[in-house]
């Protein structure tokens, strides 16, 4: 269960950091330490969200909660594609999905995140 709550910890803040050098979020969530190169806010907003959490419920469901938050984070990845089409895509594409997969993707997180 503790290398669960590390790897969710460690993946969804870089997640974030990455988001956010892509402007698809606010930048100062790519800030990151001088030496260890750690996105500072991005690992705080991880920690606020699973705080808030387990305050609302109880600290032995801390899996579950960072289960949840990452969740909360796909649905965020899923919207920045969503943006990404909307911009239009580089030349260089390929490969496109049909809009209806990405397009589903965040709804169907939603209804993870809001179901008991």
């Amino acid at each position: 269960a503790v290398a669960t709550v590390t790897a969710l910890a460690i993946c969804n803040s870089r997640l974030l950091a990455r988001a956010a050098l892509h402007n698809q979020i606010p930048s100062v969530f790519s800030l990151s330490h001088r030496t260890l190169a750690t996105p500072v806010f991005s690992v705080a907003l991880h920690l606020v969200i699973s705080m808030a959490y387990c305050f609302i419920t109880s600290i032995q469901v801390i899996v579950t909660v960072l289960v949840i938050v990452s969740w909360w984070f796909y649905l965020l990845c899923f919207v920045g594609i969503l943006l990404l089409r909307k911009r239009g895509t580089p030349s260089s594409t390929k490969f496109q999905i049909p809009i209806l997969i990405p397009g589903f993707l965040p709804v169907f997180t939603l209804s993870l995140i809001l179901s008991p």
